[in-house]
């Protein structure tokens, strides 16, 4: 029987499935797990440093309204970390893993981590 010209394709979850298998692929390769999340850590490292130690504007690198606007900017990234984290905990030790790593990554690398806790293999 033929499908009336309105009604939708059968949808599928094939495509779905493989995408995700793709990122959680991704999470386990070298370039994840180092430059990528050394990368974050330093850019994180640096908004905190330029929001509150102010030797960025006083060298003239960024003005004070840029340091004014970074500080709540930094509060939002601590936040995010401190969510990750809790994430991570809750993902490792739901599997009977030893949270403490995972969670002191994801404390310096936010949610990168926490997605490679929850993905992890153990």
């Amino acid at each position: 029987m033929p499908r009336p010209p309105h009604a939708r394709p059968p949808t599928s979850s094939s495509a779905a499935d493989d995408l995700l298998a793709t990122l959680k692929a991704a999470t386990r390769t070298p370039a994840y797990r180092g430059p990528l999340q050394i990368a974050v850590f330093l850019i994180v490292f640096m908004v905190f440093d330029a929001a509150w130690s102010g030797d960025w504007s006083r060298i003239g690198a960024i003005s004070k309204e840029t340091e004014a606007w970074l500080k709540p900017v930094s509060g939002v990234i601590g936040a995010v970390h401190l969510a990750s984290a809790g994430v991570a905990w809750t993902a490792v030790s739901g599997r009977g893993g030893e949270p403490l790593v995972p969670v002191v990554k994801a404390l310096a690398v936010g949610v990168l981590a926490a997605v490679e806790a929850v993905w992890a293999e153990d």
